[in-house]
């Protein structure tokens, strides 16, 4: 299975009634010294999130988040076409993401992330 059928097929479950998955990356989740490589996507109102085991391969943990959020931070990362993507929601913990625009076998995920970047900013309070 090449890597955007994975990212798909790994997202699209967590998908509910009539929703659409609108701007698929993959990414690194950051918390505390911990970090997941995974898929993120956006619906309308909700962030999905699967993470992959150390495979890479097998999703060991989805969810997803309501898009409920006081503030979005983006910053260009020392690493060239390297984002650091920070939400802060009115409710839980924040969240940080590492996304870089290239990513092998991924051919959409500058577009993606574009989309994704602009998506949240549009959404932040």
């Amino acid at each position: 299975m090449n890597r955007n059928a994975h990212m798909i097929g790994s997202l699209s479950p967590l998908l509910e009634g009539e929703e659409k998955l609108l701007t698929p990356i993959y990414g690194t989740l950051v918390q505390k010294k911990r970090r997941w490589s995974g898929y993120f996507g956006l619906t309308g109102y909700h962030l999905l999130i699967a993470l992959l085991g150390e495979n890479g391969q097998a999703v060991q943990w989805s969810t997803r988040v309501p898009l409920e959020m006081r503030n979005v931070t983006v910053k260009k990362g020392l690493l060239p076409l390297q984002y650091h993507i920070r939400m802060e929601f009115c409710e839980g913990e924040a969240g940080h993401i590492v996304a870089s625009k290239k990513v092998l076998g991924l051919e959409n995920q500058g577009k993606n992330l574009k989309g994704f970047l602009e998506f949240l900013q549009a959404r932040s309070g």
